[in-house]
């Protein structure tokens, strides 16, 4: 599964294809129709809500490498807006080197554009188009390794880590946690003594 993914989101429910297929083409200039695949997928829940549709732009046949295309997101942005007179938000992750660039180009208005860490490029594209950022982010997950085991809900022994959690983690305990402890422990003593007394 590739490492790079180039989603085109577009501010109208009716996208022709075939249409879009042929301006990406002749945005990016690239030789033939075999050089990328388009489809629509089904994308953010609080995008589609809104009216927007999705859509997958993938290597074709040809083997035509994303990242020359993300480059020129920003025409590419504008080609598929003039075509299509819609809003267009095209975005463009390389999970390999974190790397992602986003453009929004609306039907007669300013360009944005945005590039840099993957995670603040997909907040603040999420911010351009009014979606939760955090079905945008989840959206744009890397892909599973082929054959790779995920733990079960019963094994979490291969569960790692971030590093912020392990802070939480190894963090000392503060005032508050000390007084929710005392209150615990005040809490079975209690319930101690109420046993004992119904047993006599």
């Amino acid at each position: 599964m590739t490492q790079q993914r180039l989603i085109l989101f577009c501010s109208d429910v009716n996208v022709d294809l075939d249409e879009l297929h042929r301006t990406l083409r002749a945005a990016c200039d690239l030789p033939g129709p075999a050089a990328l695949e388009v489809d629509e997928i089904e994308g953010p829940e609080s995008l589609a809500t809104a009216g927007w549709t999705t859509v997958a732009v993938r290597p074709g046949k040809s083997g035509q490498d994303l990242g020359a295309v993300g480059r020129d997101l920003d025409a590419l942005a504008r080609a598929c807006t003039a075509k299509l007179r819609e809003d267009v938000l095209a975005v463009f992750l390389d999970h390999l080197s974190g790397f992602a660039r986003a453009c929004l180009q609306s039907h007669g208005g300013f360009p944005r554009s945005i590039d840099g860490e993957a995670f603040h490029v997909l907040r603040q594209a999420a911010i351009w188009v009014d979606a939760d950022p955090v079905q945008l982010m989840r959206f744009f997950a890397p892909p599973s390794r082929p054959n790779e085991l995920q733990p079960g809900t019963d094994d979490l022994s291969q569960v790692q880590l971030s590093g912020e959690e392990e802070k939480e983690l190894d963090a000392e305990p503060d005032e508050e946690d000390h007084f929710v402890e005392s209150k615990l422990r005040s809490a079975r003593e209690w319930m101690e003594r109420y046993r004992a007394a119904k047993k006599r």
